[in-house]
């Protein structure tokens, strides 16, 4: 089975773990008294698309067949400036 919608929600989850970088970037540098500056690199993983729960990951990414419904994750790095 295709799923259509996939390319469509690993882009909404990127954006989404992109905005979590920066909200946890943001927390740690105002602790520490700086402030999060530009973003001077990110990269992304690949997508583990998985069935429920599973704990199985792929260098080069999964795709569960097996079942409909589907857990999907990928791992966002991002490096900002410190001021």
């Amino acid at each position: 089975m295709k799923l259509s919608a996939t390319p469509s929600r690993g882009i909404k989850l990127l954006g989404e773990a992109s905005q979590d970088a920066r909200k946890r970037a943001d927390e740690i540098v105002k602790n520490a008294g700086g402030s999060v500056g530009e973003v001077r690199s990110a990269q992304m993983g690949v997508l583990q698309i998985t069935e429920p729960n599973s704990t199985e990951v792929s260098g080069t990414g999964r795709y569960d067949t097996s079942t409909i419904e589907k857990d999907i994750s990928a791992v966002v790095t991002v490096t900002f400036g410190v001021q």
